[in-house]
């Protein structure tokens, strides 16, 4: 008797012990399916979509600088152009190939706030929009940059943006512009991104200077209109060559060894020589370099000049 309901009980703990197991198999498909369904939503509704061959999608990063480009209200990048956003963020300062002048030393690290940046030089067309006259030697020409104006007339142009705009428009800083050129600090030679350069990649004089880092090529005598090579990978277009561009700086040659670490900008009002940055279309490959600097008189005006939109974020 005693063993019957032995048997008999190891049967009942049998039976319940598999419907409990039933009862937890139910359960984790529940959860597996609520989980995959989760995902499902997630995946389509959430996360950013990519899709191949997109320009400028080579990191999550760049994608979102530029869908923060767009956040400028119509009505103000009708005037300016397309400003693209640039996160910040530290970087070597100078020379670090060393192979420039001596005012491009010592190589220092800054570090660089949010902003944005022109997506081209300012053109001759915005120019007359803003300042009702077309200084520029090369003329007939809308989408090709403005040029022949000084640095005093680039604060005159903006003086008139920013009452039109209502916004704080600026030249970069020089440790601003050298961030973007070197696509955020990278340590590149040019502006197109690459440590070479020929003139299929940028306007400047290929035919008369060839350095080890350039190819010989022709020499087009003019600018050319924006656009008009491919950008970096920032998506800013012609950091080296076509004009020299004005910015903020005042020129000193031992600059960069009283820089501070924090965005830096060099400025003695005092002091009539300003700095340009990025070479000619009539200069050496060697202008061209990101890092290289010249220093212009404020009140000078010279075909080979133009200047960029920044804005403080």
């Amino acid at each position: 008797m005693s063993r019957y309901l032995n048997s008999h009980n190891k049967f009942g703990y049998e039976k319940q012990e598999k419907e409990s197991t039933m009862k937890i198999y139910k359960y984790a498909f529940r959860y597996f399916l609520f989980f995959l369904i989760t995902f499902f939503i997630y995946a389509c509704a959430v996360l950013p979509e990519r899709q191949p061959g997109d320009k400028y999608n080579q990191s999550s990063n760049e994608s979102g600088e530029q869908e923060k480009s767009q956040h400028l209200p119509e009505e103000i990048t009708v005037l300016t152009g397309k400003l693209l956003f640039v996160k910040g963020g530290c970087y070597e300062m100078g020379d670090t190939f060393k192979e420039g002048s001596h005012d491009e030393q010592p190589v220092h690290e800054v570090c660089i706030d949010d902003f944005y940046i022109g997506e081209t030089e300012v053109t001759q067309k915005q120019w007359e929009e803003i300042m009702g006259n077309n200084p520029s030697t090369y003329k007939d020409c809308d989408g090709c940059p403005v040029e022949k104006v000084s640095w005093d007339d680039a604060q005159d142009f903006f003086l008139k943006l920013n009452e039109r705009t209502g916004m704080n428009f600026r030249l970069p800083t020089e440790a601003e512009w050298e961030y973007v050129c070197r696509e955020r600090g990278k340590k590149v030679r040019f502006g197109t991104g690459k440590d070479t350069i020929g003139s299929d990649e940028a306007n400047f004089d290929a035919e008369n200077y060839v350095e080890t880092y350039s190819r010989a090529g022709v020499y087009r005598k003019k600018t050319v209109p924006v656009k008009s090579f491919s950008p970096n990978a920032i998506g800013v277009y012609d950091m080296s060559g076509n004009l020299w561009e004005w910015v903020q700086d005042t020129y000193y040659k031992k600059a960069y060894g009283e820089h501070s670490r924090k965005s830096p900008v060099y400025e003695r009002p005092e002091e009539s020589y300003r700095v340009v940055r990025g070479g000619g279309f009539r200069h050496s490959p060697d202008n061209a370099r990101c890092t290289s600097r010249a220093s212009i008189s404020r009140d000078f005006r010279w075909r080979y000049i133009g200047l960029r939109i920044a804005l403080t974020k």
